[in-house]
């Protein structure tokens, strides 16, 4: 988020204590812990799944986390989740806990070099029970059920919730090679530093001040987005690539209040059938002398105004309607559209794009 900094590291190595070993030779005894990293959030209400910039993981968040042992391979697109399978990692407010706990892998190649592993993990964590409520499900490349022996990371497949307040912040790690993928237990101490980023688009809307001019929006509502999606995992690169394909019948969104206007979306086009739709009552002061006496000065109200934009288009500096400059919503970005109040319709006068995660 542009203006931001980045927030320290979460917890500590976590302090472990189950001791199931696991059936490769281990370097040392060491334990496998677990430190995490959001990077640039937005605002959050308590409770729910967002996480606020300087804000810390709270007692009780859980993460889900898929392991690959590679021996003294890197991390392609044959490896498999075999080390750990969707291992849930609770934060007791000081640490991360899971168990059984696992250990580094120790075997040595003949010039010392060790068994490697790789975490990929997300935010929040999701069973695997058909009854989960999170929408996250995990599919294999060909489509079937993600297993152990699946190949490469998951495709996600996401469902977002119909009630604003209580959508769904998913994010995933960088799968960063050398600090989240392709490491050793000589890697910072044997400590994962697991660094998170927002896998949706953040989309909310502000009203513009207008002197002399009030705006009490009474209702809201956003209509035309698709609620589900389908995500594809690129691990081709340095970092992994977040691929969304926007799926399902088009959904509306009830929005609370302008304060209240956080939309978690599926990263996808905008096409015109996507309307901000309000309901509000406008008051402004007159500026000339009514048959009832009244002058300037007096403040008229016109109530239950109800008026309806695309977020296709918007209005330029001159008061022309033109095209938006923002033809799709993308993952880890934001977007903020400034309403224009009026009597008889309202505008976007300006539509921001900005980093939502840098």
């Amino acid at each position: 988020m542009k203006g931001s900094i980045l927030l320290p590291a979460f917890a500590a190595i976590a302090t472990l204590f189950s001791c199931t070993r696991t059936e490769v030779s281990v370097q040392e005894n060491i334990p496998i812990a677990f430190s995490t990293y959001v990077a640039n959030s937005v605002a959050s209400k308590a409770g729910d799944t967002f996480k606020a910039q300087g804000d810390e993981f709270r007692a009780g968040d859980k993460i889900g986390l898929f392991s690959y042992y590679q021996k003294k391979a890197s991390f392609n697109d044959i490896s498999v989740p075999n080390f750990m399978f969707n291992q849930s990692l609770a934060f007791n407010g000081y640490s991360w806990r899971y168990s059984p706990l696992k250990y580094w892998p120790g075997d040595y190649g003949e010039e010392g070099d060790i068994d490697r592993l790789s975490f990929f993990s997300y935010y929040p964590y999701a069973s695997l029970a058909s009854s989960d409520t999170t929408g996250i499900r995990f599919l294999s490349k060909d489509g079937g059920t993600y297993k152990e022996t699946s190949k490469g990371l998951p495709v996600i497949s996401f469902t977002q919730k119909d009630k604003v307040n209580s959508q769904i912040d998913l994010m995933f790690n960088d799968f960063r090679d050398g600090t989240e993928r392709n490491i050793t237990g000589a890697t910072y101490g044997g400590s994962v530093n697991l660094v998170f980023g927002h896998a949706l688009a953040l989309v909310s809307f502000e009203m513009r001040e207008v002197e002399g001019m009030d705006m009490v929006i009474k209702s809201m509502s956003l209509s035309g987005v698709k609620g589900n999606g389908t995500c594809d995992l690129d691990a081709s690169s340095e970092t992994i690539t977040i691929n969304w394909t926007a799926t399902g019948n088009s959904r509306t969104y009830t929005i609370p209040s302008l304060e209240d206007a956080r939309l978690l979306m599926i990263p996808q086009s905008i096409t015109d059938d996507i309307i901000l739709r309000v309901e509000y009552d406008l008051t402004f002061e007159g500026a000339d002398k009514g048959e009832d006496g009244t002058g300037t000065g007096t403040m008229i109200t016109y109530a239950d105004n109800r008026c309806e934009v695309s977020l296709t288009k918007m209005v330029d500096k001159d008061g022309n309607t033109v095209p938006s400059s923002i033809t799709s919503w993308h993952a880890g970005r934001k977007y903020v559209y400034r309403i224009n109040p009026g009597l008889e319709r309202i505008e976007f006068g300006e539509i921001v794009e900005d980093s939502w995660t840098e």
